[in-house]
């Protein structure tokens, strides 16, 4: 969204730099499930940082033209779309579609499976550093109840959602552009975590080599998509990186709002790229020296 302004002249390249400092992608989702307390500080810092790089860039960049004239932003609607959410229930169920049959019989049998308990798992993990299941707030059984009334939630907008609503924009959007790729780039980053499980002296490299780990997670930011970055994730779910690992690759990478901004303005681009690395490899170093 801000990027989309920022291409129409709507807001500066401070707003720019600080959504963009302060989001982290697709791979929030994999974080806020895996280890919730770690993402909420790790988003806390970011946003925090977001706001003064946004204004220094805004006094020390004002000058520069990153957008000649104002981009039309493309529309993937190629007919009238009125963009109601609600319809009616009963409506929706007379007149069912096979992505509404599909949503609700998923989304159902996963809130009657989190209810259940049938989802409930062990962390007896021999490397795991991060404590999930303790606590009185951030326990598991918690976050468990949490994600059913989530899924209740979203249960109730795929029977209530407006047809258009739900083919265009849940189904379409959501599940055919998202799922599946967060789904394969979360597979093959558990799938490098497992073979390091099972290699010990490759494990045992990536946990003693903090600032190589540092750099590849700064290039890896330079990535303008989501999915890549989960490998550092799941490392850091693993306890195979350190925090400030995850915080760099988090700051310099722009999900997939990077794609768009590369199309939109190289030159922001770059100097987004630049002014983030920049703060992560110095904070970061910093960070992990200390």
């Amino acid at each position: 969204a801000v990027v989309s302004l920022f291409a129409r002249g709507a807001v500066g390249f401070g707003a720019l730099l600080a959504a963009l400092i302060a989001s982290m992608g697709d791979e929030a989702l994999a974080m806020f499930s895996l280890f919730p307390k770690d993402a909420l500080v790790l988003q806390a810092i970011l946003a925090a940082l977001a706001i003064p790089a946004g204004l220094l860039a805004d006094r020390y960049c004002r000058h520069i033209i990153f957008v000649k004239k104002p981009h039309p932003i493309p529309n993937s609607h190629t007919h009238p779309c009125t963009h109601r959410v609600w319809g009616n229930i009963w409506g929706n169920l007379r007149r069912i579609t096979w992505q509404r049959v599909l949503l609700t019989a998923g989304l159902g049998v996963f809130a009657v499976a989190l209810i259940s308990g049938a989802l409930e798992h062990s962390h007896a993990h021999p490397h795991h550093s991060h404590e999930m299941a303790g606590g009185m707030f951030w326990n598991e059984e918690w976050l468990t109840w949490l994600v059913a009334v989530l899924a209740v939630g979203a249960l109730i907008v795929s029977l209530a959602a407006d047809p258009h609503f739900l083919k265009e924009h849940l189904w379409r959007h959501v599940i055919q552009r998202h799922l599946a790729r967060i789904f394969l780039w979360a597979l093959g980053a558990l799938a490098v975590v497992a073979v390091l499980e099972h290699w010990v002296e490759a494990r045992s490299w990536v946990s003693g080599n903090g600032g190589l780990m540092l750099a590849a997670a700064l290039l890896a930011g330079l990535i303008p998509a989501s999915g890549p970055h989960l490998i550092f994730v799941m490392l850091f779910a693993d306890g195979s990186i350190a925090f400030p690992v995850l915080w760099a690759n988090m700051l310099v990478q722009d999900g997939h709002a990077g794609m768009l901004l590369l199309a939109v303005s190289k030159r922001a681009f770059v100097y987004v790229k630049v002014i983030k690395i920049i703060i992560a490899a110095a904070v970061g170093g910093i960070w992990m020296g200390m």
